[in-house]
């Protein structure tokens, strides 16, 4: 396959022969999570700042709405042992959350 200058908009199937992978898990994820596999350096990961006194999770790498639906999620304390919760971004400044991730997947079509 030819040189593409944004390999994570692809789709699955044309993203494994663009890097000349196997259809396993790990490259799916790997798919799924906007990475890079052949830089080992490349991960998603997550992060939580805050602004004006307003808490913000980001992530990286975002590859926006339309091609991946992210999910903030949150639990008050690790221990309990309740799910973890969907937490919409307009509420993440009144959430009583203090622990966070984001779920990566597909928007609907």
């Amino acid at each position: 396959m030819a040189y593409v200058e944004d390999p994570a908009a692809l789709d699955y199937p044309e993203w494994l022969d663009y890097y000349g992978l196997d259809d396993t898990q790990e490259s799916y994820d790997a798919w799924l999570a906007g990475l890079d596999p052949d830089d080992p350096f490349d991960v998603f990961y997550a992060s939580i700042k805050v602004e004006n006194g307003v808490p913000f999770v980001w992530w990286h790498p975002d590859l926006g709405d339309e091609l991946r639906k992210y999910t903030i999620m949150g639990k008050v304390n690790l221990t309990d042992p309740g799910p973890w919760i969907d937490i919409p971004p307009k509420d993440m400044p009144t959430t009583p959350a203090r622990f966070f991730k984001v779920r990566v997947g597909l928007p609907a079509k």
